[in-house]
């Protein structure tokens, strides 16, 4: 987050491709952002650590020898001590090369870049010919997508790439056991941001790719799955431009305090980062009274060794995977698909009211029609094997519009909504022509009542955003009925665009669905014959659930332990361990 970022991490790697079964999760996976230099809790096998530091602090004045780390300008006192610690400990170590000097960008806060970009060069010089293959990787910027925040990052795209293939030379030259990492992102703009970065040239000469793990939306902190629609996004754009091979670093993560059950939190990042990035840093911040504890693990500095829910959901998840293999990622199990006509059939080519027709069971809402946007059916298209419908929006909104319009998956009346009840609403969307420049997409839903009154739409408030790429990406998003009234709900996708602003942007979708399934499950395996199935209800429960002859034990997120009675237990969001023999060894 912006507040935390500009300072160092250590890291581990983890063994295994991401997103991919048959992982093995070593135990040096599992490690921490940390705030202090020297932290004695004995809780985790901590292979990351957290620390201070940026070109900011270090260089207090502009030097007159900028290349060589002795020009009296840089202060290497903190860092010589964190990096010491490091080794004593064992630590890998990753610094963010950023946040630029006052005297290097006309008196600017930290996240404008120097004026002179060779400023940039001789500071990541005189820093990398101080720690030469000391320091594990180097991150270019922290989280580029934040132009606010001063640690963030409000230069330019191509000022970005110019210091990118800048540190990426000077690191492969002097520092050759130095890794560079992409600049990060965070949230939902982090997705499109790293879009337009790759789409720029970004990403060519690092070594990683580098993200943030925080909610893509503050509005669904709730959806834990979230993960997985994050993961299918950067394995699109990785293989779209041709990086596929490249490792993902989380170089930061967390949750915030507002979801319902924190110990879900902390179990299920662990498990879905296993499957997804070859790095996993989230936080476990001990901060003073009266702060920001929205990513602790422990309870603060009154209880400095006291875990949190949040903490102890972590060390399980540790516990359970820790030297196991992930033989089935985290997939959730769907139920019958309410939308009748996935793929987009049936349709009639043309401009919306001037011949074209949506596919049949679908529907459009375009107020916005007659204040400069126009909408299209351009004909059939392909998201790999499969076949779909080009829809395509464009036009320069004039005053008036209201800044939206939506292409409903299924027509009033067909879509029982019940209150509380979780939808899962989703599609393979690609981009096949113009671009997502100065428009968004996202999945949503409206609610009616069975008098066919409508009630709300969620249009962009509950959802993060879909990112169109031409690499085709499934997105699911869950969606929860908030009216006691509503019987029926739309599923739709949505797009948004402000007044004056041009756009024109072609998608192809197919697959489009709406179901009610809300169990996920991933399986583990240990040598020696045992297996593990590792199951939740995203919705939350308490819902039973059969679980399978082989297994007769189970252990819920706190390690508390017992027998499975008549095959069948109780879900909520918290995981739970079905094992098929007792854990020999195992731990807290």
């Amino acid at each position: 987050m912006p507040i935390l970022c500009f300072v160092i991490a250590f890291w581990a790697l983890l063994c295994g491709a991401a997103s991919a079964d048959n992982i093995t999760v070593p135990l040096s996976f599992f490690g921490f952002n940390l705030a202090s230099q020297s932290d004695p809790r004995p809780v985790y096998i901590s292979e990351t650590k957290h620390l201070g530091g940026n070109w900011n602090n270090i260089a207090s004045c502009r030097p007159t020898n900028p290349t060589n780390p002795a020009d009296p300008c840089y202060s290497w006192g903190a860092m010589d001590s964190y990096l010491t610690f490091a080794q004593a400990n064992n630590y890998n170590i990753e610094y963010v090369l950023g946040f630029a000097p006052t005297w290097s960008n006309g008196s600017q806060t930290t996240q404008y870049p120097p004026t002179d970009l060779t400023d940039y060069t001789n500071w990541v010089t005189a820093y990398l010919t101080r720690y030469a293959n000391k320091i594990d990787a180097v991150e270019v910027w922290n989280e580029v997508s934040d132009s606010t925040s001063v640690t963030g990052y409000a230069g330019s795209m191509a000022d970005l790439l110019t210091m990118e293939n800048s540190l990426c030379a000077v690191a492969h030259a002097i520092s050759p056991k130095t890794k560079v990492l992409s600049p990060s992102t965070y949230y939902g703009n982090g997705l499109t941001y790293h879009a337009k970065y790759f789409a720029s040239g970004g990403g060519q000469c690092v070594d990683g790719f580098a993200w943030h793990n925080y909610p893509l939306n503050v509005a669904i902190k709730d959806n834990l799955e979230q993960w997985d629609n994050t993961t299918r996004f950067y394995q699109a754009l990785l293989a779209q431009y041709g990086r596929a091979g490249k490792p993902i670093y989380v170089t930061e993560g967390g949750y915030s305090n507002s979801i319902s059950d924190p110990v879900a939190m902390g179990a299920l990042d662990p498990l879905f980062m296993a499957c997804f990035a070859t790095v996993n840093m989230p936080y476990a911040w001990d901060r003073p009274a009266g702060g920001n504890t929205s990513l602790d693990y422990w309870l603060g500095a009154a209880n400095p060794t006291a875990l949190n829910g949040r903490g102890m959901g972590y060390k399980a998840m540790q516990s359970w995977l820790a030297g196991a293999t992930i033989t089935q990622c985290p997939t959730r199990t769907a139920t019958t698909n309410m939308a009748r006509n996935p793929n987009g059939t049936g349709f009639t080519a043309g401009v919306i009211g001037s011949g074209g027709a949506v596919p049949t069971s679908w529907g459009l809402t375009a107020p916005d029609s007659g204040f400069g946007v126009t909408t299209q059916i351009v004909g059939s298209c392909t998201n790999g094997a499969a076949t779909g419908v080009a829809f395509r929006i464009y036009g320069a909104p004039t005053a008036g519009a209201s800044g939206s319009t939506s292409l409903a998956f299924e027509s009033n009346g067909q879509v029982t909504g019940t209150l509380g009840a979780q939808y899962n609403i989703g599609a393979t969307v690609s981009l096949v022509g113009g671009s997502m420049n100065n428009v968004g997409a996202q999945f949503a839903y409206n609610e009616y009542t069975s008098g066919n009154g409508y009630l709300a739409s969620t249009m962009g408030a509950s959802n993060a955003p879909v990112v169109p790429l031409a690499t085709p990406v499934y997105w699911n998003w869950k969606a929860n009925v908030a009216n006691a009234t509503a019987a029926y709900i739309i599923p739709k996708i949505g797009f948004s665009y402000t007044v004056g602003n041009a756009f024109d942007v072609t998608v192809c979708i197919s697959g489009a669905s709406v179901d009610t399934g809300s169990i996920w499950t991933a399986t583990i395996t240990r040598p020696g014959g045992y297996q593990g199935l590792i199951a939740w209800d995203s919705n939350g429960g308490p819902t039973t659930y059969s679980v399978p002859g082989t297994y007769a034990f189970q252990r819920d997120a706190m390690n508390t332990a017992g027998p499975i009675v008549g095959n069948s237990s109780v879900l909520g969001k918290a995981p739970v361990l079905f094992e098929n023999q007792a854990w020999k060894g195992w731990a807290p």
